[in-house]
């Protein structure tokens, strides 16, 4: 059995990626300090909702602990004790965003009905390009790598996601048998980064800096959700197209 036929993993991305839709919406009461490794999972999820619900709100909250806490309905102290710094509560939070998307992709890969890449914009759609805290978690997410976050939690999130990203990989080669060996873990790497790149390019602080010349307007200002479905749509299309295309092509 091939890693992305394995229940295991798919019940590990569950466990990894609950779905948040319902407790990220509404702010928790004081809670108890949790004494099992049932009531730590739910307290540390607790506070994962609340990060969610502030992200919405008023983002720059989030890396203020005390603020987290009183909107988690605990006390400060219990946040250090489920993360050591802000950077470990946003990282937390981009893990389950992006465990959510592969939890959804992977179990679609897992059923053997033939499948097209308008049901992968789908997915990513609905968990990444139209999640509204998705990209600017993984935004600050990608600038505390590069600035203050531990070899050690960068490399434990690489393992993470690269596991997901393998299994899922196995899947798209799998229902796309033109794509060669590798080829699924290229296509999804050249998504991401285009998917992250047009972010940068084209969230709502970067189109608010815009100068008012009509040529910078021109090339800077565009729809991300627009921009990026049809930047994915010919990124999938042109490597999936058949080999002599190519050929011709060059």
């Amino acid at each position: 059995m091939r890693p992305f036929e394995t229940p295991e993993l798919i019940a590990t991305l569950t466990r990894a990626a609950p779905d948040v839709s319902e407790s990220a919406a509404t702010p928790s009461r004081p809670r108890t300090r949790a004494s099992n490794a049932d009531d730590k999972a739910e307290r540390r999820e607790a506070i994962l909702d609340a990060a969610e619900r502030l992200m919405r709100t008023a983002p720059e909250r989030v890396g203020v602990v005390s603020e987290l806490a009183a909107e988690a309905g605990v006390a400060k102290g219990t946040v250090y004790l489920y993360f050591e710094s802000k950077e470990a509560i946003f990282l937390a939070l981009h893990e389950r965003h992006v465990g959510v998307f592969f939890a959804a992709l992977i179990a679609r890969l897992n059923d053997a009905t033939p499948m097209n890449i308008d049901e992968i914009f789908g997915i990513t759609s609905t968990h990444i390009v139209n999640h509204d805290t998705y990209m600017p978690c993984a935004s600050v997410c990608f600038g505390a790598m590069e600035r203050s976050m531990s070899v050690d939690a960068i490399q434990a999130h690489h393992l993470l996601i690269g596991g997901w990203i393998t299994a899922a990989a196995n899947g798209l080669e799998r229902h796309f048998p033109m794509l060669p060996a590798g080829g699924g873990v290229r296509l999804l790497r050249h998504s991401y980064a285009l998917m992250i790149g047009l972010w940068q390019l084209l969230k709502p602080e970067a189109q608010a800096r815009l100068s008012a010349n009509e040529t910078v307007t021109c090339a800077f200002r565009a729809e991300y959700a627009q921009e990026v479905e049809s930047s994915l749509h010919a990124l999938w299309a042109g490597t999936l197209a058949p080999a002599h295309l190519h050929a011709r092509e060059n």
